[in-house]
């Protein structure tokens, strides 16, 4: 991904082997890069920022370049067993501010195909695990579905005038 000004592109490193990736966001301007989600430079190790992080997947950055959002891959011990979960969550950074934050909530689990606005607003698919899926959108602190906010602000039945089942997968807006 690229800003439309240019200035931020998305990268990965080892984009060929599944759950061993990097992500990472270079500032043209400063010359600089980040890993959205942890810290640390390319001098030192990185640190996730939030506990059981363990990658980024599926980075997308905001036309204005003030947003990435993406999907975390989170692992975490499950209490009492030495086993472990693994589940997938919506994140945003901040590219102005560096702040990250991620909706580790069990509403948030399992969405995918992640776009992010100019706003700041991210636009989710659910579930990841099938084509057949439904856009979510979040607002205020909720996931929404796209029906429902075309129901309420429009009064457009979507399923109805459309005769699918579902909203689909948020490609880019």
């Amino acid at each position: 991904g690229i800003s439309s000004d240019a200035r931020y592109l998305v990268g990965v490193v080892a984009f060929s082997y599944l759950n061993a990736r990097l992500y990472f966001l270079y500032d043209r301007e400063t010359k600089q890069w980040t890993a959205p989600g942890f810290s640390g430079t390319s001098t030192t190790s990185l640190t996730p920022l939030c506990d059981g992080l363990y990658q980024l997947d599926d980075i997308k950055i905001s036309s204005n370049g003030l947003y990435v959002g993406a999907t975390a891959y989170m692992v975490k011990p499950l209490a009492g067993t030495d086993n472990y979960e693994e589940y997938r969550v919506p994140c945003i950074y901040n590219t102005q501010t560096k702040e990250f934050t991620i909706y580790d909530d069990a509403a948030s689990r399992d969405m995918s195909c992640i776009v992010i606005d100019n706003t700041g607003t991210l636009y989710v698919a659910i579930p990841s695990s099938t084509p057949i899926r439904s856009v979510y959108i979040r607002r205020q602190g909720y996931w929404i579905d796209l029906a429902e906010i075309l129901q309420q602000n429009y009064s457009m039945d979507f399923y109805a005038q459309s005769g699918f089942g579902n909203t689909g997968t948020p490609i880019a807006v």
